[in-house]
């Protein structure tokens, strides 16, 4: 299988979620009602299910934050490596924001599980369970998305492990980014 950067992708995503979206500073007009619309089948989609192996993947909404996790083979060092970009992201509680995984598996193997789990002193800001993806074609990916945050979720640093399971050699260290909670700003 043919590997191919990496950066690109990541670059944009992490620029679409940190820019804002312009419908938002229309004052009535234009494609509020659409967005709405997609945030209103966003929620109703995901209601039963925190994964989705869609391979359309659920577009973006501005309450929600995005971390792109690639599972790669390093060439330099010949380590499976785990990316999660950013490694740090700020979410505003007033904003009632939620966070949207991206998982990408470009290893030439099934990624047989993939887990985020919070394990910080401060426990999981989110409301919901954790997030766990199964079986992840070589080459593909899979969309999860948490709850809210909590409302007793007090303000600050929130650690997070993304753990994997490949279906053949050896498992890249778990990796552990963080959020950081704002009440409203």
């Amino acid at each position: 299988m043919k590997k191919v950067s990496l950066l690109p992708l990541i670059a944009a995503v992490a620029l679409s979620t940190a820019c804002p979206d312009p419908a938002s500073n229309n004052a009535g007009g234009g494609n509020s009602v659409n967005n709405n619309r997609a945030t209103t089948q966003n929620d109703n989609a995901n209601t039963n299910a925190n994964t989705n192996t869609d391979p359309s993947l659920t577009p973006f909404t501005k309450e929600d934050k995005t971390v792109v996790i690639v599972v790669y083979d390093d060439a330099t060092t010949g380590r499976r490596m785990i990316l999660a970009a950013p490694d740090k992201l700020k979410l505003v509680k007033a904003r009632n924001e939620r966070l949207d995984f991206y998982v990408i598996n470009n290893l030439d193997d099934v990624l047989t599980s993939l887990t985020v789990a919070f394990t910080g002193a401060n426990g999981d800001p989110m409301d919901g369970v954790g997030l766990s993806f199964t079986n992840v074609p070589a080459g593909g990916a899979q969309q999860g998305r948490t709850g809210r945050i909590k409302a007793a979720a007090a303000d600050g640093s929130y650690k997070y492990t993304v753990s994997t399971a490949p279906a053949a050699g050896p498992s890249p260290t778990p990796l552990d980014p963080e959020i950081i909670i704002n009440r409203d700003r």
